[in-house]
């Protein structure tokens, strides 16, 4: 089955949706633009491109809202960039990064007026005053350690590091960072989740662990369903689709989530998402349809895995965006059933994605491959139309001359 937000979302994924209301905020992985989406009418109704130009993939991929200021959070980018929605401006917050490493910011919250955001390459957790200045706090880390997921409970943060298994708790109120060691998991943990008691982690192996703090005991699942395996994103195809692998190469899942009563695991290669009773401890599927792998469709991935997660509300629908597919997919954890939902993008903001493509491709020198051909085309498509709508610039007929002289005529407009 396909659907119209295919077209529109062709190059419209995010780290994150921010809902706040009925909007959804969300910043694009490979434009670096932040968009608002009426999630009434299903269309985007603002578009607003970051000032911090650089290679626009993966910058500031995620966002969160705190009255009326957007921050958007580097990834690979270097600030935060603040958009005001009352007055209409950006303001740059500088991170201090004196390694230049890669800032890799993943989970933000805000507590008692201040906002948290974690950052796996600086192994810090920054905080955010209302004068946007910012507190750094280190993680007692080895230097060759890690951490990946965390989670807020109850004015903590948890993050769990990659190996050996250990769960760093950080107090927002006292500033306090404890350390409590878990020997008994021999793997790298990737994702952890609360459910009002336990908490659920995952890691490179086909296993999920349980484990209850109060008192310090570790359940280890390890009865995955059958039907459970795990494609082959490597470009070897030995074999496409694998059901008897142990550990893999990259996290066996990149999201858990607690809702009505079950964790559900939402993964990175395998071709199953799975959810859990946090009582009967029972494993069961929910299978998507139209998200097999194939040698090709691997091939033309836009990242190495399955699904991105987009929002979780009401503590009862998960969005994810197919990354196969390219369309988002609302699961509803109470009915057990998903729909995919249609968005639709403003063409003056189909202009401003396109601007930015083509002015990285500049900017940039990329080779032509097979994704920036296909841009190019899309581009192509959008130079030759007859009139443009009013909202984005006048109503000037563009002649219909040939693919060259159309976008040479357009450039200045483009690059501008």
């Amino acid at each position: 089955m396909r659907n119209n937000c295919v077209d529109d979302f062709e190059f419209i994924w995010s780290d994150n949706w921010c809902i706040a209301d009925d909007k959804a905020w969300f910043v694009t992985g490979e434009q670096d633009i932040l968009f608002c989406l009426d999630r009434k009418t299903k269309n985007t109704i603002l578009a607003k491109e970051i000032p911090e130009r650089n290679n626009s993939f993966r910058l500031h991929p995620k966002c969160i809202k705190y009255g009326e200021m957007i921050f958007c959070l580097p990834d690979m980018g270097e600030n935060i960039w603040c958009y005001n929605i009352v007055a209409d401006m950006w303001a740059k917050i500088k991170v201090n990064n004196p390694q230049r490493v890669r800032i890799a910011c993943t989970n933000a919250w805000v507590v008692q007026g201040k906002l948290y955001v974690v950052s796996i390459g600086l192994k810090q957790i920054l905080e955010l005053n209302l004068q946007k200045e910012i507190i750094y706090y280190s993680l007692p880390i080895r230097d060759e350690g890690k951490v990946s997921g965390s989670i807020l409970i109850d004015q903590q943060i948890y993050l769990v590091g990659v190996y050996p298994a250990v769960i760093y708790k950080f107090n927002c109120l006292t500033k306090k960072i404890d350390i409590i060691r878990l020997p008994d998991i021999r793997d790298s943990i990737h994702t952890i989740v609360y459910d009002g008691k336990k908490f659920w982690m995952t890691g490179y192996r086909r296993r999920i662990y349980v484990w209850e703090e109060k008192i310090n005991n570790i359940l280890i699942l390890d009865k995955l369903p059958d039907e459970f395996g795990i494609w082959n994103f490597s470009g070897r195809y030995d074999y496409l689709l694998n059901f008897n692998v142990d550990s893999v190469q990259m996290p066996l899942f990149l999201y858990s989530i607690y809702n009505d009563q079950h964790i559900w695991l939402i993964p990175a290669q395998s071709n199953e998402i799975i959810y859990i009773n946090k009582v009967s401890y029972e494993i069961k599927i929910f299978h998507l349809e139209n998200e097999d792998q194939s040698e090709e469709n691997v091939k033309k991935q836009l990242l190495g895995h399955k699904y991105l997660l987009e929002y979780i509300l009401s503590e009862r629908y998960i969005g994810l965006f197919s990354l196969k597919n390219r369309w988002i997919i609302e699961i509803d954890t109470k009915e057990l059933k998903y729909k995919i939902i249609p968005c639709h993008v403003k063409l003056e903001h189909k202009c401003l994605i396109r601007k930015s493509i083509l002015s990285d491709m500049f900017r940039l020198g990329n080779p032509m491959n097979e994704k920036i051909t296909m841009r190019v085309e899309k581009l192509i498509e959008y130079v030759q139309l007859k009139t443009l709508d009013s909202n984005s610039f006048d109503k000037d007929e563009i002649e219909d001359v040939s693919i060259g002289e159309s976008i040479y005529k357009n450039l200045n407009f483009f690059m501008c």
